[in-house]
């Protein structure tokens, strides 16, 4: 699937949620009552929690890497989305 950062901002301002792949992990990207979380699976430490989308594209980060770059790279694999 051919999926980039547009696509993702579409999705997480309809308040869905996004499983994927990079670098061999897998990582979600939730809906909360707060907000959205987002986590390396089976990590629970790497929770990283925002209050809307936009807070979570604007900072969201893969150890020094923004999520946002990511995506605009196209160095993601899609798993799910609900």
């Amino acid at each position: 699937m051919d999926y980039g950062i547009t696509d993702l901002e579409s999705d997480l301002s309809i308040g869905r949620e996004i499983e994927f792949t990079f670098e061999n992990e897998r990582y979600s990207i939730s809906r909360v009552s707060t907000g959205f979380s987002f986590t390396k699976y089976n990590e629970p430490s790497t929770m990283q929690n925002y209050t809307d989308h936009t807070e979570l594209l604007g900072n969201a980060k893969i150890g020094n890497e923004l999520l946002t770059d990511i995506f605009k790279e196209r160095r993601i694999k899609i798993e799910v989305i609900f």
